[in-house]
């Protein structure tokens, strides 16, 4: 006898550029249709700091953790984690955060400190849109609410929800 564990759902890693999140509609459903999993969210907003810090490493074209994100029968996709990291790179390139100070020491942005998305060249806003990514973790084959809720708490150890039904929304 063979001791094996089946996977009780299946990951696809997808690579989603930068222009995907600039008008929502890569994740759409997600952003404008109000199922953003307030019941889950970690409410726990990222500080300006925080955001610099992880804009510094996208723009950097270094590691960041990916995004979670659920994929429905429907095929339309919930973020499961990943949301503070979706709203700085949105919050970019909506000018609402500049190019950080910390990439002072690497000379493509040095003339572009303290800038915002906005007032970038197209050229640069184009390769930023198009070059710069963001890894997405895609879960698909999950069916039920429990199954969900069980993967949100694997993703979030020690998390409590603010109700008690806060998957039976998402499917």
């Amino acid at each position: 006898m063979t001791f094996t564990i089946d996977k009780p759902y299946e990951i696809v890693r997808e690579s989603i550029p930068f222009e995907r999140f600039l008008d929502g509609h890569y994740l759409q459903a997600d952003i404008y249709n109000s199922v953003r999993l307030d019941e889950y969210s970690a409410s726990r907003i990222w500080q300006d700091d925080r955001k610099r810090v992880f804009l510094d490493a996208v723009l950097r074209r270094r590691y960041v953790s990916p995004i979670v994100l659920l994929e429905k029968p429907d095929s339309t996709r919930e973020i499961l984690d990943g949301w503070q990291r979706v709203n700085v790179i949105r919050d970019f390139q909506y000018g609402k955060i500049p190019i950080p100070q910390s990439l002072g020491n690497v000379p493509q942005f040095q003339s572009l400190i303290g800038r915002k998305f906005t007032e970038l060249l197209l050229e640069i806003r184009v390769y930023m849109c198009t070059v710069l990514t963001l890894n997405a973790d895609i879960i698909k084959g999950i069916t039920n609410a429990q199954e969900i809720h069980r993967l949100f708490f694997d993703l979030h150890p020690g998390y409590i929800p603010r109700s008690s039904n806060a998957c039976t929304n998402l499917m």
